[in-house]
Formats: structure tokens, sequence, C-alpha cells
């Protein structure tokens, strides 16, 4: 509206430059030429200030529509918090050590109170931990060596778990509980009953690229679907891939399970920087 108004007037200012010559007597076309000049700047001002309204209408609105995303964001975390600390140690695995704890003080005093101290060790770790998404690797190390020592018992001779780690790598982070996480699945879906018998691998390796890979395999029941469907019925997977994502951001790592093609083996591996 301005600048409208503002063209006008420098073309009636282009018209008077091409009239002849004013009386002096005659104030016509001052009068008007003030008057547009005034209207002008009027219009100006008018303008701007229905910018001002209609930007801070926009504004708050916005304001409001991202409180209610902020809002829901907020309680959607808190969802995936405890999931996640949920996931990160089955209830049933307390129960079933507690279980087997007191199955032991009777047969076996000392091994029912060496499983007590490992529970103890393992849980205060936990809560020691539960706040950081990252650990160092020695420490997630001797969580899952707590853990371990724990099935080991439940399952008796039914499960071994091997252990090759690369030297150097203590001081190096991966995400808290992600060792005992992926054993958790292996165990959960490696049993069958044409395989009662379950070897476990765990292998730690620095490569070349300064990434870190996690390699947890098992010579248990092979897989029938490929990753993304396994992503889609269950919690386990899918709870990994959200922490990774969430710590180091998509396409930042590598995360899958397949078939070995070289071994009768399904593997799990990571792949994260460090």
């Amino acid at each position: 509206m301005g600048v409208t108004i503002m063209l006008i007037s420098c073309f009636i200012f282009y018209i008077l430059d091409l009239l002849p010559a004013i009386p002096e007597n005659s104030t016509f076309f001052l009068e008007l030429l003030v008057r547009i000049v005034s209207v002008s700047d009027d219009n100006f001002l008018v303008y701007f200030a229905m910018l001002g309204v209609i930007y801070s209408y926009s504004y708050f609105k916005n304001m409001g529509e991202f409180k209610e995303q902020e809002s829901s964001l907020k309680s959607q975390l808190v969802e995936t918090k405890m999931s996640l600390l949920k996931s990160q140690l089955d209830p049933h695995f307390i129960f079933n050590t507690l279980n087997g704890i007191s199955a032991l003080i009777e047969i076996d005093p000392d091994k029912a109170q060496k499983n007590i101290s490992n529970l103890s060790d393992l849980l205060r770790e936990i809560i020691d931990s539960k706040r950081d998404n990252l650990i160092p690797l020695k420490k997630e190390l001797y969580i899952h060596e707590k853990y371990t020592s724990l099935i080991l018992t439940r399952f008796s001779e039914d499960l071994s778990i091997e252990k090759d780690v690369e030297d150097n790598l203590d001081e190096i982070l991966v995400p808290n509980l992600i060792i005992q996480s992926l054993i958790e699945n292996s165990i959960k879906h490696g049993f069958s009953y044409k395989h009662k018998t379950l070897l476990i691998k765990i292998v730690i390796r620095k490569t070349f690229n300064n990434m870190l890979t996690i390699i947890v395999s098992n010579n248990g029941k092979p897989l029938v679907n490929d990753f993304n469907t396994l992503l889609k019925k269950g919690s386990g997977l899918k709870n990994i891939l959200d922490r990774l994502e969430t710590i180091y951001g998509i396409g930042n790592f590598n995360f899958g399970i397949h078939n070995s093609s070289t071994s009768h083996e399904v593997v799990t591996k990571i792949v994260i920087p460090i």
C-alpha cells in the first residue's frame, strides 16, 4: 500500500514538472501535493503496523504449536527412557536368578553366596550408570562378567560364552549395557527344540578407520526373517537400534543381524565411531 501511494506521488510530481508554471494565487496543486505526501506517510505506517500484527500472530501461533510438539516429545522421551530401562535388565532375569540362588542355598551355599554377591554388584553398577548413555568398555565388560556369571549358573552346561577383546580398548566409550542386550537377544532366540545347547562368542575389535566393531554370534536357531522384518516383530532389536540412533545419529553407525554364510551361526554386528 505504501509503495503504491509513493509511486502515485512520484508520478504526480512528474506531471507537475511538465505543466506550465502554477499561478501564485493557486494553491490547489500545492494542497493536493501535501495531501498525497501525508497520505503516503500514513499508509506506510498502516502497512508496517499491519505487517507487525500479522507476524506477531503467526509467531505466537507457531509458538503454541511448538509448545504442543515439545510437550508431546517430552512425553515420548519419558516413555522411551522407561522402555530403555526395562530393556537394560529384564525383570524375569532377576526373578530367575533369585530362584536359582534359593535352590543353591541348600546344595551349594558357597555358590549361592557368590551369586548373591554378583547380583549385588550387577545391580549396583546398573544403578550407578543408568544416567550414562556411554560408559568405558572396561566397565561394560565388568558388568558383562557379572551378568554372564549369573546366566551361566542358570543354564548350567547348556550355555557357553566366549570372549575375545582386543587389547588397549578399555577407555573407549560404548553404549551402556549394549553387550548384555545382545547376549540376552541371543539366548532368547538361540535356544529351540533342535538347539538345546548354545555357544555365544563375543568379539570386539578396533578397525582401521577408527571405528569399534562388536560382534556377538551364536550357533543356535538360524534366522528365518531378514533384519527389517525382525525389527518389526520384536522390541529387543528395535530398542538397540533406537539407542544407537539417539547416541550417534542416523547414518553414523552400522547395525545388523544375519545368518553366517561360512558357518552355522547367527551373527549380530555393531560398528560405532570411537
